[in-house]
């Protein structure tokens, strides 16, 4: 549907397309307040695991289908995200190896 003033594209989204939604996936953010471990850590796990996001578009959510939170849990449950139990801040340490200048 187009705006008639502006004449840009105008989207909705339904209250059954958001439930079906929520009934299917789950966001990063859902995760970090269920699982109480901050989002940055578990982002990269999920990536160093290669589990995948939902597509979008616009790159402003990572959602991923309900059944990955048995694999955060475990992760959790450990107490970390990592591959190595001792380091759990180990995605911000490479981060940081990346951006420090050679």
């Amino acid at each position: 549907m187009r705006n008639p003033d502006t004449q840009h594209n105008r989207c909705h989204i339904t209250a059954q397309s958001l439930q079906a939604f929520e009934t299917n996936y789950v966001t990063l953010g859902q995760m970090e307040e269920q699982f109480e471990f901050a989002a940055i850590h578990l982002a990269c796990a999920l990536d160093r695991r290669e589990i995948e996001t939902i597509p979008c578009d616009a790159g402003f959510v990572r959602a991923y289908p309900k059944e990955i939170r048995d694999i955060v849990r475990e992760l959790t449950k450990r107490g970390n995200t990592s591959d190595q139990p001792e380091n759990t801040n180990d995605c911000l340490n490479q981060e940081k190896q990346v951006a420090a200048p050679s």
